[in-house]
């Protein structure tokens, strides 16, 4: 075990160990990372390292798995991250629209971080929404499709209360 994964991290680990074949461990690493991304909130090279040990995976391999999924923050992160999808259905639906609406509502331009550091606003490419675009998500958890200029009034105002969307 390291100093970066803890006992905790370390038995949710295994128990996605567990579900793979025991030869194919990197089987594991999309949730390795997510467990020590909950755990700190964004992945240092420092983390990643950790979890190619832990796993006895390559460095780059899982680099690679982090590079590829845009859950995965590669950069200190606010308490909250606001993802708007853009991917073609979205975008086709007034992606953009909705990215401006949650802007003028946070103040901050998309990769950003409010002052405050609570809330960081991202585009993501896909988040599984199409028949439902424009969509976002928060806190890669709560969904929501057929977004409108007050649902994101109401969804901001829920983050900056401290309600959980």
């Amino acid at each position: 075990m390291s100093q970066i994964i803890n006992e905790k991290m370390a038995k949710e680990i295994d128990k996605w160990v567990a579900k793979f074949p025991s030869d194919k461990k990197k089987s594991a690493v999309l949730m390795a990372l997510r467990i020590v991304q909950d755990e700190y909130k964004w992945l240092k090279k420092e983390h990643v390292q950790a979890v190619a040990d832990y796993l006895d995976v390559p460095n780059t391999e899982v680099g690679e798995v982090l590079t590829f999924y845009s859950l995965y923050q590669q950069k200190p992160v606010g308490n909250h991250t606001v993802k708007v999808c853009t991917s073609l259905s979205c975008c086709l639906n007034g992606a953009y629209s909705v990215l401006g609406y949650v802007e003028n509502e946070l103040g901050i331009k998309c990769g950003q971080t409010t002052k405050d550091g609570q809330i960081t606003l991202q585009e993501a490419e896909c988040i599984a929404a199409c028949a439902d675009a424009p969509a976002m998500i928060i806190d890669d958890k709560d969904f929501y499709r057929r977004v409108t200029p007050e649902k994101v009034k109401e969804i901001i105002s829920n983050i900056k209360d401290g309600d959980r969307p």
